[in-house]
């Protein structure tokens, strides 16, 4: 379970009726589903008293970084960068942008000349549009190479998410680097054995909690490598496998068939998957869900 799709439509106002047809699909998954994967205490909870999910077929295991790709860089004293990484066609991602430029970025800019804010990752036209004539850096998507080259000349990260289940997998790569990062407890979730995050769900006192830490450089410092510490001890890709492998060898040892409940599922109105309506492509070609199993398709259905 990447995320629990039906807090995110809660958090972001859908209706009930769509919430609930979501939450129908992820309690059908966990029914076929020999084990579920969960990645935060969180969805591990919501899972349980919101889906209607098997406890015993729960297993926490968070998204883990090959630190071996992404090495330790510290915040850099010298630039004033300020990052956030995602992509922002992602209506959450979406949202915090919005903030950024319009309550975080005009009161910075007043205290302290020269903060560039860069953002990072698939971003929609007319955001970069509007925020064109101030100091931000619209990167588009990148690789793993140029990331850490951004990283690497990055001061302090972000995450003021207010929506949203799941892990954020740009602490993993902020933390990697070194850097102090700032964010809710929404962003925070699935982190929660790193306790030198600055967590604040009130984002009015961003501004402030910037403005001290570039005033604060051995305070920066010292966060950022407390951070790359944490992640080298509880996320490391090396020690999260072990877990990972354990848990397929267990799916694998003890495998039965449920061709009755699998042809039940099958007969589920599937929606489209929500990333669909993120217009980050103008125009889906493909009409059909697929399953496929060791380079077949097994199973098809067009939506």
């Amino acid at each position: 379970m990447h995320d629990i799709e039906a807090s995110l439509l809660e958090g972001l106002k859908y209706g009930k009726k769509e919430v609930n047809s979501r939450k129908i699909l992820s309690l059908s998954a966990c029914t076929l589903a020999d084990k579920i994967i969960c990645m935060t205490p969180l969805d591990y909870d919501e899972l349980i008293h919101k889906i209607g999910a098997n406890i015993k077929k729960l297993t926490l295991i968070p998204n883990p970084i090959d630190l071996k790709e992404f090495p330790y860089f510290g915040p850099n004293l010298k630039t004033n960068n300020v990052v956030f990484l995602g992509n922002m066609f992602y209506w959450p991602n979406q949202n915090a942008v919005k903030f950024i430029a319009k309550k975080i970025y005009p009161k910075i800019n007043k205290q302290i000349k020269g903060v560039k804010f860069i953002l990072i990752g698939m971003v929609p036209e007319n955001i970069k549009k509007a925020l064109s004539k101030s100091n931000f850096i619209f990167t588009g998507s990148i690789n793993g190479t140029a990331l850490n080259q951004i990283l690497k000349e990055a001061t302090i990260a972000l995450c003021p998410v207010t929506e949203g289940s799941g892990m954020k997998v740009k602490l993993l790569n902020y933390c990697a680097a070194g850097l102090p990062i700032i964010t809710t407890e929404i962003g925070a979730s699935g982190y929660e054995k790193i306790k030198s995050l600055i967590v604040e769900n009130d984002l009015n006192k961003y501004p402030k909690i910037i403005i001290d830490l570039l005033n604060n450089q051995n305070k920066m410092k010292v966060v950022g490598k407390k951070n790359r510490i944490a992640i080298e001890k509880y996320y490391d890709l090396e020690k999260i496998a072990d877990k990972m492998i354990r848990t397929y060898q267990d799916v694998l040892n003890n495998f039965y068939s449920k061709p009755k409940r699998i042809k039940e599922v099958k007969e589920l109105k599937l929606p489209l998957p929500l990333w669909l309506r993120e217009k980050r492509v103008k125009k889906n070609n493909n009409k059909n869900y697929y399953i496929v199993k060791n380079g077949e398709i097994v199973f098809k259905k067009e939506f």
